[in-house]
Parts: structure tokens; sequence; C-alpha cells
């Protein structure tokens, strides 16, 4: 209702992305899509899962590109799923 959508939450296990990244990795600007006729993606959850602590990892919207949205462990954000963002 926040975000203005009518979804339906019968997805599959398969349809979630899980990302680790290793020194020198990142995300470069992107927005999340579906090429499927079928479906689209409207909302973006990111959790945060790291257990240990770890240097850069940044995430980044396309509304505010110099500063990174505070997005430590155990932490979750969810976002239009076409707004540009990244992850250093």
């Amino acid at each position: 209702m926040y975000f203005g959508h009518d979804i339906f939450w019968q997805f599959h296990i398969e349809g979630l992305m899980y990302n680790v990244y290793g020194i020198n990795d990142e995300y470069g600007w992107h927005v999340d899509r579906s090429d499927m006729g079928e479906y689209d993606i409207k909302l973006t959850c990111l959790l945060n899962l790291s257990e240990e602590p770890y240097e850069g990892g940044e995430l980044f919207l396309i509304n505010d590109q110099k500063n990174p949205v505070e997005f430590s462990s155990g932490m979750g954000i969810v976002f239009n799923s076409m707004l540009a963002h990244k992850v250093t």
C-alpha cells in the first residue's frame, strides 16, 4: 500500500538473488527489472546478511549519488525497482 502497488506474494525462491562481494567487487549502476512478459519487478528488497566486519559495501541510490544509504549488517531496505542503484 505504501508504494501504491497491488502485489501478489506467490513468488518462487528461484526469484531471489544472493550476492557475495569480494575485494574490489562492485555492482554498478542498474535498475532491477524482468524480461519475462507475465510479470515485472515492482520493489527491490535488500537485506544485509553480513556477519563479519567488512570495508566498502556502500549502497548508493541515483537520487543522492554522493551519500551512501545507511545499510549496515542486519539492516534491510525496500525501494522502487526502477530507481537506479549500485553497491561499491
